[in-house]
């Protein structure tokens, strides 16, 4: 049972709260922003037909961007404080002003890019080689390249008031997910149960106890199962939104339309599930050992996370994790280090799960705001990687906002998954070596298997799915849960081949992914993300690292000032071509040696 979990959120307490009064000191503060920017937001509507003079363009821009940052802190505080209570009412109707909000905002300047997109080509060549508009340019050519998908005024209009409609799945998901699912406890004895929460579910699933991983996974899937039909309804509505606004906008497929804005060739999202199909043959070595370890005919899904050491897991409090992620993290530089080490401390983060809080973890803000990292730290060493995860996003994030200007400060989620796992990757050769001789060596080196065959083989199988189910729907066919469990249960077949049981449950498991609904083509670079990060890693930990350690800390900086496959070429890394898999495969196979 989680010692951290909090019946309630007035439960916990200040001091392992994340501090949002930074943002905005008090609520009727909050609403004094609100009810502002709601008055200000009209005005963008008088640059409507003007766009194409250059000083006009200039002053758009500059209240563009005023106001947009001031909906963003407005958002980032109600959206957060509604994530950790949210069968608050209150906190409920905030948050659904803020995105409100946001979404007008949206409304009101759809006009922006089809208009200056419409200016006559002379025109517009004028006001992208403009030096009144430099500080713009990076958006400027942004634009230009979604021309050919960028519709008409009235069309792009008529988009932007369905937008509130296209997280409406999301919405529903987590409604269901996080306020209304109910997972019946694992009875053990006559006078031993134990509660299941989302939180808590992972760490029962590293329990030594058979008995207690098998019923809680049972109960835990069994829950999804009751609920499938509704879980289908929601994702077949995310899909097939997917695929409208893809043929609306004149793209071959909803793949393309998600790649294209960031110059991505499809190309990368398909070599990244080859390659992991080329080296399944380590991963089904794996699990024939641990089956061999474990002493079983074939693995269950709930064995897959088990230490079979019987080693007694290892348990840290947090600010025990502080101080290992900053030895971990000490390749890094001292900036990095001080940096870190205060917003850990100090208000960055809401530590602990509580009821109606969400599950899972995050890093967020805005340019204006500190970074945040909602986690529910648990003590396991699961939870060291996570905070050490998210503190390289809440990191990318600093240093992006303080050497980018804001419209050029917000990186694509490819560059931000290698900043997150390239800290997971130097906490595993920190604990490597400092459990060298104990009896906890194996343990890491278990850990850090498995988070090659969750992070790199389970997200390229998510990444697979999400392709084939819309495929299938772009052919008109409507996603049911027969059909998604059949498509997910061929693919759990093909990444735990022979000796992991099949099992009717873990055919669910689509059910309770977020990205699925919230997200198109998310969890790619989840993959893609740690086979960089094994490149990088290995170069940072080398003999002379202080070149390589001053160009990646470039590429933090860099923030979004230039589409992603360029900034890691500058890294020496090429998505498009298979050879960057080769560190990870061949660390893989490395750590079996070393189990073996």
């Amino acid at each position: 049972m989680n010692k951290y979990y909090f019946s309630s959120r007035l439960s916990v307490p200040i001091s392992d709260q994340w501090n949002l009064q930074k943002i905005f000191k008090t609520i009727p503060l909050w609403e004094k922003s609100l009810k502002k920017t709601i008055k200000d937001l009209p005005k963008l509507s008088k640059y409507q037909g003007r766009l194409a003079n250059i000083s006009i363009l200039q002053k758009f821009f500059q209240d563009y961007f005023f106001i947009q940052r001031n909906i963003e802190k407005i958002n980032i505080y109600a959206a957060y404080d509604f994530s950790t209570d949210t069968i608050h009412p209150h906190k409920q109707q905030r948050n659904a002003r803020a995105q409100k909000l946001a979404d007008d905002f949206t409304e009101t300047t759809s006009f922006f890019q089809p208009e200056l997109l419409q200016t006559p080509s002379a025109q517009l060549k004028k006001i992208v080689k403009s030096p009144q508009l430099k500080l713009y340019n990076r958006i400027l050519e942004q634009i230009l390249h979604l021309q050919k998908h960028t519709l008409s005024l009235t069309e792009e209009k008529i988009l932007a008031q369905t937008f509130s409609l296209q997280n409406q799945p999301a919405k529903n998901f987590q409604a269901l997910d996080i306020s209304d699912l109910e997972f019946k406890p694992a009875i053990l004895s006559k006078n031993k149960k134990a509660q299941i929460t989302h939180g808590n579910f992972i760490s029962y699933l590293e329990n030594p106890d058979h008995n207690l991983r098998q019923k809680v996974f049972t109960n835990y899937y069994t829950a999804y199962q009751k609920h499938a039909n509704i879980y289908a309804s929601l994702l077949n509505s995310k899909i097939k939104q997917d695929n409208l606004y893809a043929k609306i906008r004149k793209y071959p497929n909803a793949l393309e339309a998600s790649l294209y804005s960031n110059k991505i060739p499809s190309k990368v999202y398909t070599a990244l599930i080859e390659s992991a199909h080329q080296q399944l043959k380590y991963l089904y070595k794996y699990f024939n050992f641990k089956r061999k370890k474990l002493n079983l005919s074939k693995l269950n899904y709930w064995d897959l996370r088990i230490n079979f050491t019987k080693q007694k897991p290892l348990f840290f409090t947090y600010q025990q994790a502080i101080e290992i992620i900053l030895e971990a993290l000490k390749p890094l530089g001292k900036e990095y280090l001080k940096v870190l080490k205060n917003g850990l401390q100090k208000g960055w983060v809401d530590r602990y799960e509580n009821k109606g809080k969400y599950n899972g973890a995050f890093s967020g803000g805005s340019f204006d705001t500190d970074p945040y990292i909602l986690m529910n730290f648990d003590g396991s060493l699961n939870s060291v990687f996570t905070l050490i995860h998210e503190g390289g996003h809440s990191m990318h994030s600093w240093f992006s906002h303080k050497n980018q200007p804001y419209q050029d400060s917000y990186y694509t989620i490819t560059i931000a998954e290698i900043a997150s796992t390239v800290n997971e990757r130097l906490l595993t050769n920190y604990l490597l070596k400092k459990y060298k001789n104990t009896s906890h060596f194996i343990q890491i080196l278990l850990y850090e298997i498995d988070a090659i065959r969750s992070t790199f083989f389970r997200q390229t199988m998510f990444a697979e799915f999400e392709l084939k189910i819309h495929q299938i729907n772009q052919q008109g066919t409507e996603l049911t849960a027969t059909i998604l469990c059949a498509e997910y249960q061929k693919l759990l077949k093909k990444y735990h081949g022979s000796a992991v049981a099949p099992n009717q449950l873990i055919n669910y498991e689509w059910a309770r992914i977020l990205h699925f609904y919230n997200y198109e083509f998310y969890v790619y670079q989840y993959a893609t993300g740690i086979a960089c990060a094994y490149h990088i890693s290995e170069k940072i930990l080398c003999e002379k690292p202080e070149n390589f350690i001053m160009k990646y800390h470039q590429l933090l900086k860099s923030g979004g000032n230039d589409y992603p496959l360029n900034q890691l070429k500058k890294l020496g890394i090429d998505l498009t071509q298979p050879q960057i898999y080769k560190s990870i495969h061949q660390s893989l196979n490395s750590l079996l040696l070393s189990l073996s």
